[in-house]
C-alpha cells in the first residue's frame, strides 16, 4: 500500500542541473520530471515541501546505467512471459545467467568514480539481484520493506532514537516480529509468549 500524497503543499522547489555531477559534461534538455514530497514536523504545524526534480541525460556516463537497465528490463520480461511455466531448474539457470552478466559488467574498466563504486557493489552483492527470477512470488524491489519501515522511521525521528545500540537492536527485533505477525495474520502477544515458553523449557 502506497503512502498517500499530502493534501496540501506549503512550499515548492524546483531542482535543476546544468552539468553532470560525475564528469562535469553539459547535460541535455530535461528528459523527464518527477515529484517528491517531503513532510517535516515543524512545530506547531506540518510543513510540506514539494521538490520538482528534473532528470537529465549525460552522453558520457550513460553506459553502465544503460547496461544495467537493459539487463533488468530483459529479466522482468522473462518473468512476465515465462516464469510461471518454467521448471525450478530453468528459473535457477536463468537467474544465474543474468547474475553472470552483472559480474561481467563489474569486471570491466570504469573511469568514473561512481561507476567504480557501483561495480564494486555488484561484486559484493553478487547472487542477490535476481532472486525474483528464480523464486516466483519474490518482488523485484524492496519497496514493500521500505514502506513497512516508514512508520518506525517517523517514530524514531519524533522520539530522537534510542539511548543505546543494544536497545535499538532489541527494538528492531521486536518490530520485525510484529511486522511478520501482521503479514501472517498471527497474534503478536501469543507469538512472543510461545517463544519465551520454548526458551524457558529448553533452558530447564
Amino acid at each position: 500500500m502506497f503512502r498517500a500524497i499530502a493534501s496540501h503543499v506549503n512550499e515548492e522547489r524546483k531542482l535543476t542541473l546544468e552539468c553532470c555531477p560525475h564528469c562535469g559534461s553539459k547535460l541535455s534538455e530535461p528528459q523527464e520530471e518527477r515529484d517528491r514530497y517531503v513532510e517535516d514536523l515543524v512545530p506547531p504545524r506540518l510543513h510540506v515541501t514539494k521538490y520538482r526534480i528534473e532528470r537529465y541525460y549525460c552522453p558520457r556516463c550513460k553506459r553502465l546505467h544503460a547496461c544495467l537497465k537493459r539487463i533488468r528490463e530483459r529479466a522482468s520480461r522473462w518473468v512476465d512471459a515465462q516464469q510461471a511455466r518454467a521448471s525450478p531448474a530453468i528459473r535457477e539457470e536463468t537467474a544465474f545467467q543474468y547474475e553472470q552478466e552483472l559480474v561481467d559488467l563489474s569486471q570491466q574498466e570504469w573511469n568514473d568514480l561512481d561507476c567504480q563504486r557501483i561495480a564494486k557493489r555488484l561484486v559484493r552483492h553478487s547472487g542477490e539481484f535476481f532472486n525474483y527470477v528464480a523464486c516466483p512470488g519474490v518482488e523485484a524491489t524492496n519497496n514493500r520493506a521500505e514502506r513497512a519501515l516508514r512508520p518506525y522511521v517517523v517514530k524514531r525521528k519524533i522520539s530522537g532514537g534510542h539511548r543505546s545500540w543494544k536497545g535499538a537492536g532489541k527494538h528492531a527485533i521486536l518490530m520485525s516480529v510484529l511486522a511478520t505477525c501482521g503479514l501472517r495474520g498471527e497474534d503478536f502477544r501469543n507469538t512472543i509468549e510461545g517463544a519465551l515458553r520454548q526458551t524457558v523449557a529448553s533452558a530447564s
